[in-house]
């Protein structure tokens, strides 16, 4: 009998853990997926690739971190039934915040790119990014069907 509640006991531990250990590794596939497309679709030679990858990887990394906390702030309110007039406004505000930060973000790596990309692989790169989040988006609303 004790074996059952330490198996079971243990099976609760480990489930959230091997989701979460998923959805890392899906994201680290999804990302994997994604450089390889924009690479494809910028015509980047081999010697442009890795320096791509690198500094798209760390671009990435700091949007991603700028929209943290805004997202966490945008959830508390999406699900708290109480959430006050000024909730909003914080959350809408830092939503605001982290788009103008993305833009800054984007204008500053846009001119380490073109260090080493062209000035076409550069507009075919925000091409590519937006039709990968079309396909993203296809995907997703053909999964929820």
């Amino acid at each position: 009998m004790k074996y059952k509640y330490l198996i079971l006991t243990l099976t609760l531990l480990f489930i959230p853990a091997l989701c979460f250990a998923r959805k890392g590794n899906d994201e680290k596939q999804l990302m994997e997926y994604k450089l390889k497309f924009l690479a494809q679709e910028m015509d980047l030679k081999a010697d442009q690739q890795q320096r791509f990858v690198d500094l798209y990887t760390r671009m990435t990394a700091e949007k991603r971190a700028i929209y943290e906390d805004a997202i966490e702030m945008e959830r508390r309110v999406k699900n708290n039934a109480k959430a006050t007039a000024e909730d909003y406004n914080r959350a809408t505000e830092a939503m605001s915040a982290a788009k103008i930060k993305e833009g800054q973000i984007d204008q500053k790596y846009e001119k380490e790119f073109l260090k080493f990309l062209t000035p076409k692989q550069l507009y075919k790169m925000k091409q590519a990014e937006e039709e990968f989040r079309k396909h993203l988006r296809d995907a997703r609303k053909n999964r929820r069907r």
